[in-house]
């Protein structure tokens, strides 16, 4: 006796797999911050789907080759597929990480799924809304609760900040509301007490930024004919009392910072100068977002 197949069920659950694929995406590109253009999030979901269509058909014996697309490494190599459509071509640790999350976040919806089914009678559509829901929580709930606990609560970062044959290490604290950008360029700014900065800044700009009123004519006369003039910029930027305000920034030749043993560059960022200093003095002299920190991470060889 034939198996009888019902197009209409077989158009859900493509359709559910469709978007479970795709919120694994997208989810995937929001914990590890990469940008890509939607259609390729859309390509890899698409793909993922046409694959369960192929392992469906052998499954129910429309053709052959079910003990092929069942293999766990044909699984493996479609899910690299996947990846690859959607954020490659990546370095291999940066792989290995986006892959891991996509994992990750795949076994906990699989699971929140089969949890699903088991109590509601395997409803498909039970199913889909609870893997859909799951997505969403460690995407969103998730990983922003362990952003905020982790990266911003507890963890204050030394950072290395290098210009010309100098050196400092500052303190940084991981700053979720430091959203502060050049206006030209979009480079981020990390905002460091200028008392911090001293051993690096020449003593006639570091006196005319520290005052409390300065002139912007006098910067200009302080950095006229020296290297620093192609260096500094002007940032402004809005906060709690201060609509207009105006920071003074300029551009380090390195910023680092070591994790685990392993030394990881920060790119495109200027540093902006803080005139006074961060309550509470002294735990940490620096304001810098989490981003800046899982994008050198991210994109470290």
């Amino acid at each position: 006796m034939s198996n009888v197949i019902y197009l209409d069920e077989v158009l859900v659950r493509l359709c559910g797999d469709f978007l479970v694929n795709l919120l694994l995406l997208w989810a995937t590109a929001q914990i590890t911050k990469l940008r890509r253009p939607r259609w390729r999030l859309v390509s890899g979901a698409a793909f993922g789907t046409i694959y369960e269509l192929a392992y469906l058909g052998a499954s129910w014996r429309l053709w052959k080759g079910f003990a092929f697309f069942a293999s766990p490494l044909v699984m493996f190599a479609v899910f690299a597929a996947m990846l690859f459509i959607a954020f490659g071509p990546l370095k291999f640790r940066r792989l290995l990480t986006v892959g891991g999350y996509f994992i990750l976040i795949g076994l906990i919806t699989s699971g929140a799924g089969l949890v699903a089914s088991y109590m509601f009678a395997e409803s498909s559509l039970v199913k889909y809304i609870t893997a859909f829901a799951a997505i969403l929580v460690v995407a969103e709930l998730g990983w922003g609760v362990v952003h905020k606990v982790v990266w911003q609560e507890l963890l204050h970062v030394p950072i290395t900040v290098k210009l010309g044959s100098k050196e400092v290490e500052i303190e940084a604290l991981l700053d979720t509301a430091n959203h502060l950008r050049d206006p030209l360029t979009g480079e981020n700014v990390i905002i460091v007490e200028a008392e911090a900065l001293s051993p690096l800044l020449p003593e006639d700009f570091l006196s005319v930024v520290s005052a409390k009123e300065f002139d912007f004519s006098d910067l200009t006369l302080a950095v006229a004919n020296t290297p620093w003039a192609n260096r500094f910029r002007l940032l402004p930027y809005t906060s709690i009392g201060m609509e207009h305000g105006m920071l003074i920034g300029f551009r380090p030749d390195e910023v680092s910072f070591v994790q685990g043993k392993t030394k990881h560059k920060v790119e495109d960022v200027l540093i902006g100068i803080y005139q006074r200093s961060f309550p509470p003095e002294g735990e940490y002299r620096a304001l810098m977002h989490p981003e800046i920190l899982q994008l050198a991470a991210f994109d470290a060889k």
